[in-house]
């Protein structure tokens, strides 16, 4: 390399830009640079290229084609400071099938934590270049989500405002989202974003001496065998909802919780480990925890908290039976939305002239359940109703 390099984390006044190594992660279609020349041409480059100590690219790959085109041989670069030996390897590589002989699922979950930390570096300088420099002319490079092709782009968008329960991914902001989707396709050629940090998480959960003893282990030995297999989500959930399942069994046998509140917890054990399937479990746990806790904020009568359960009322708050019905309630509720419309997208004449004996007998047995259960809570309903009770 004939280009002099100075102090990490320093910009370089010119780079040669044939000495630049792209790797494999680099080789997709950049769009139209129109634009993003103009700007050039009229502003300069407000932000150095990103690049590693021994001229491996980073970031900045439409800004150096634009620079290339514009006939300069030589680009502004910033040195990024503290690049480990296995992603300056990774961003090397050429070819796609050395990526699978170099790299385990954890390793490439390591380097894509590590490179998604130096495109947050990136983009807050290029932000501050925009800031103090002028503002980004549409189309170039300077601007936060210009350095992506347009697919990209479309993928950040669209999923930034898909529905999301806790923690879900897909409900990043705009600018965190641009810089996990960069770093999982340099890491493994796509977007497996979600699935890189999901490992990560596990790998925290693993270590973490607050979580319960089978979360740890459980965690443990999912990281292992993901190296294995590079099998995660399945193995993510199953995780997750054992971490759930945990909780609801301390705040089941909890003596500071309500009676009301230790009850639910109970409750909703024993539906969710009716559950087989890891990703269904865990979700049903996420909403079983909601439910719980919303139930722990509910205001109660001082009898409603009594082991007794003696309905004694004050002037604010709900008897112990009166908070647990209301539980009940939502609990059913959230149940039947996630049922929601199933009239609508299922066939009742192909139903009936096709179920097997075993699923007709299944669809009647609920039928008959769900009749009993309506009549045994209408008339409940139609005797609390007479004594004013019902608010």
């Amino acid at each position: 390399m004939n280009a002099r390099v100075p102090a990490d984390g320093q910009p370089v006044a010119q780079f040669p830009i044939d000495d630049i190594v792209l790797g494999r992660s680099f080789r997709r279609e950049l769009g139209d640079l129109s634009d993003l020349t103009a700007s050039i041409q009229t502003l300069g480059l407000l932000c150095p290229i990103v690049i590693t100590s021994d001229g491996v690219l980073i970031s900045g790959r439409r800004r150096l084609e634009a620079m290339r085109q514009l006939g300069h041989a030589t680009v502004p670069v910033w040195i990024a400071s503290e690049v480990s030996d296995k992603l300056r390897t990774l961003l090397a590589i050429q070819d796609d099938n050395l990526l699978h002989k170099h790299f385990t699922t954890t390793e490439k979950a390591a380097l894509y934590a590590e490179y998604k930390t130096l495109l947050a570096e990136e983009n807050a300088r290029r932000q501050a270049a925009t800031r103090f420099g002028a503002a980004a002319l549409p189309g170039s490079d300077d601007g936060e989500a210009d350095d992506s092709d347009p697919e990209e782009k479309e993928v950040m968008i669209v999923a930034t405002y898909q529905g999301s329960d806790s923690g879900r991914w897909d409900s990043q902001p705009p600018a965190k989202r641009k810089s996990r989707v960069q770093a999982a396709t340099a890491v493994t050629g796509r977007d497996s974003s979600q699935q890189l940090e999901q490992v990560l998480a596990l790998e925290r959960l693993a270590t973490n001496e607050d979580e319960d003893e089978r979360v740890r282990r459980a965690a443990a030995e999912a990281v292992v065998e993901i190296n294995g297999d590079a099998k995660v989500h399945g193995r993510y959930h199953e995780v997750i909802a054992l971490r759930g399942v945990c909780w609801l069994e301390k705040t089941a046998v909890n003596e500071s919780a309500t009676a009301a509140v230790r009850e639910a917890a109970d409750d909703e054990l024993r539906a969710v480990r009716q559950i087989d399937r890891p990703v269904e479990r865990s979700r049903a746990v996420a909403a079983a925890i909601a439910r719980v806790r919303k139930l722990a904020l509910t205001p109660t009568s001082t009898a409603a908290t009594e082991e007794d359960g003696e309905s004694g009322a004050e002037d604010e708050g709900m008897s112990a039976d009166g908070v647990r019905g209301r539980y009940h309630a939502r609990r059913l509720v959230d149940i039947l939305a996630k049922a929601e419309g199933w009239w609508e997208i299922n066939d009742a004449t192909l139903v009936g002239q096709y179920a097997t004996d075993e699923q007709w007998e299944a669809i009647t047995s609920h039928r008959k359940q769900a009749t009993a259960f309506l009549d045994t809570a209408a008339d409940a309903r139609r005797t609390t109703t007479r004594t004013g009770l019902v608010p």
